[in-house]
């Protein structure tokens, strides 16, 4: 039998599948902490120059840095745009107290203050107020972590017929299409350039899905004690599949090392005049 651990979810987003069969829950597998578990941080910034809000280094060795309205650098591997929010991310590795972000430059940090020297740019020293969760529970510790998707089911019920698409990876806009090919009247340009790349949690309750050809969905979740779990894009994030909130279910698949995360989300027709409802569910392995 497999292991799995399950988690409820409340999700903003239609996401991925696979045709692996979920068993009942058996005793619950925990994987070992990520590899820079001791370096995760998140750090809520002082006022300063580059108009940084906050900067967080995850578990599994990424930075997000979130900027107030424009994001000053133009070099950094992935920019998003939300109301009122701009978002870097990319790689870091950690020498002493110093992080260096891979496409940005180095951060530095002493006791309650910080020094931001961008590779182009002005560099800044600021206090901060330290937001690091830690949760303390096995759930987080298995999820938050980065997660690649290996292949993604989904299926629309559509002027009531479901209509299933199984795809490798995650693209949104080959599944519209072939949804489309199979009779289900929605408009693909409406996720051009959304197949996703990573999806992210952090143990500060931040989730992120990246994408190759737009910028990351930003925003924050949150697993209550019952399981239950609820998150939000920033801004104007979201689309056809990734709703701004929905529900669904997590599940840890053990024997196959896999994350299985699975929603409901409500896509528009062509012209907008209708809405239908579908399910996406992703077979994620985790990012090393």
């Amino acid at each position: 039998m497999k292991k799995l651990v399950y988690f409820t979810v409340i999700a903003a987003a239609l996401l991925a599948a696979s045709s692996c069969q979920e068993k009942p829950i058996d005793q619950p597998e925990v994987l070992p902490a990520p590899a820079n578990a001791a370096n995760a941080k998140k750090l809520v910034l002082s006022d300063n120059a580059l108009n940084i809000k906050s900067i967080e280094f995850t578990e599994a060795g990424r930075y997000l840095i979130a900027f107030l309205e424009v994001a000053p650098v133009s070099s950094a591997p992935t920019k998003a745009a939300g109301d009122m929010l701009s978002y870097l991310t990319g790689s870091y590795t950690v020498s002493g107290n110093t992080y260096k972000l891979q496409g940005f430059g180095s951060v530095t940090i002493d006791g309650n203050g910080v020094t931001v020297n961008p590779d182009n740019g002005t560099k800044i020293n600021t206090t901060f107020s330290d937001v690091t969760q830690n949760p303390g529970s096995d759930i987080y510790t298995t999820v938050a972590r980065t997660w690649k998707v290996d292949n993604s089911r989904i299926t629309v019920n559509a002027d009531g017929k479901n209509v299933t698409v199984t795809k490798p990876g995650c693209d949104l806009p080959a599944v519209a299409a072939e949804l489309v090919n199979k009779g289900v009247k929605i408009n693909p340009d409406r996720v051009a350039g959304y197949t996703v790349k990573d999806v992210i949690f952090t143990k500060s309750k931040t989730f992120v899905v990246e994408f190759t050809g737009q910028g990351p969905f930003v925003g924050e979740f949150d697993l209550k004690a019952d399981n239950t779990f609820s998150y939000d894009f920033e801004g104007n994030s979201g689309n056809d599949f990734f709703n701004a909130s929905s529900n669904g279910s997590v599940n840890y698949v053990a024997e196959d090392n896999q994350l299985v995360f699975s929603v409901n989300a409500v896509l528009k027709n062509s012209d907008g005049s209708k809405t239908y409802s579908g399910t996406v569910t992703m077979y994620m392995s985790e990012v090393k």
